[in-house]
């Protein structure tokens, strides 16, 4: 699981476009941890950043 900082690392957003985002439904939400704890996948953020690759290299990921 990884927190918030460790997200915006791997996608160069800030938190505060990660939450925008996610509350959009535009990038994968995160899990409840604990009562103010909140984390990511390591799978779902790779995914999305692997979708947005290719969407912007023009090879779209066909379902």
């Amino acid at each position: 699981m990884l927190p918030i900082k460790k997200v915006s690392e791997m996608t160069t957003l800030a938190p505060a476009s990660i939450r925008r985002k996610y509350r959009a439904g535009t990038f994968p939400a995160p899990l409840k941890l604990s009562e103010r704890r909140y984390g990511w996948r390591e799978s779902d953020v790779q995914g999305w950043l692997d979708k947005l690759e290719a969407v912007t290299n023009g090879n779209e990921i066909q379902p």
